[in-house]
């Protein structure tokens, strides 16, 4: 009976852990995403490029799929700065 309760409490644990986890890591990928619009509405300089590319990487790789919506970003990114030598 006690081993019986034992497992069924890990495995709740870990339903709960996996939905947490995922719960946490989309608002991190909310809270990157606003700075990354903060920082394209500011001055580009050959820094904030980088930063700004890289951070577009970073968010690819949280599979949060919203990818559509960081495309149209991304694009847009390319698009406004693509005159300056800044972006490739």
């Amino acid at each position: 009976m006690i081993l019986r309760l034992l497992i069924i409490g890990i495995v709740l644990a870990i339903i709960i852990a996996r939905h947490l986890g995922r719960v946490l890591l989309y608002a991190d990928y909310e809270k990157e995403y606003r700075e990354l619009i903060e920082q394209l509405d500011k001055p580009i300089t050959a820094k904030r490029a980088k930063w700004i590319r890289d951070k577009f990487q970073a968010l690819y790789c949280y599979r949060c799929r919203d990818n559509e919506r960081l495309d149209v970003l991304y694009r847009e990114f390319i698009r406004k700065y693509r005159d300056m030598a800044l972006v490739a």
